[in-house]
């Protein structure tokens, strides 16, 4: 993941997850397969960071875009592991996002506005049946995960939850493996 202050377009403009119900194609999951796939390299996928909400010893809960073709995304940890944190993912609207930028950037004398468009922003988000790895070193995704069918994701924020591994160990079928 790079840090930037806008997507980057491909050229056709980014498909919508948020009225897609998917990843997009430079995720790794384009095939419809429910099993867990290894993300593509770094240099065939890249996801820029649009504004950080939490953080701890990096971004824990994000706005993100895809650096392909501009797709966004709220990403949120559940839980971490050494220097791993697997991210649940729901689409947004890149609109949205935009005018949440440009409201932030603007500012307002109401402390609570922003606050406020967050919160509806996320309310209006996706939630997507698949969760992310990222190496907090480089800030790379390693895995695309399948939720797989019957597991629901728990809701909270990551403070929370106790980030225990829990997760990973019940999503991703390396878990066992040394990193």
């Amino acid at each position: 993941m790079t840090t930037d202050s806008s997507a980057t377009d491909a050229g056709t403009g980014p498909a919508d997850p948020s009225e897609a119900g998917t990843l997009c194609p430079h995720l790794g999951q384009d095939h419809g397969c429910a099993t867990p796939t290894p993300h593509p390299s770094p240099a065939e996928s890249t996801m820029v960071v649009r504004l950080v909400l939490d953080a701890a010893l990096g971004p824990t809960d994000a706005l993100v875009a895809c650096g392909t073709c501009g797709a966004h995304y709220l990403i949120e940890q559940i839980d971490c592991r050494g220097s791993e944190r697997l991210l649940r993912v729901a689409g947004v609207a890149a609109a949205a996002v935009d005018q949440l930028l440009a409201d932030v950037a603007r500012g307002s004398c109401d402390l609570s506005r922003a606050g406020t468009q967050l919160h509806h922003l996320a309310a209006s988000s996706r939630p997507l049946p698949w969760v992310l790895t990222v190496d907090m070193r480089d800030l790379r995704i390693t895995r695309v995960l399948a939720v797989p069918p019957g597991v629901r994701l728990p809701l909270a924020s990551w403070r929370e939850l106790p980030c225990d591994g829990r997760w990973f160990s019940r999503l991703d079928p390396l878990a066992a493996e040394p990193a």
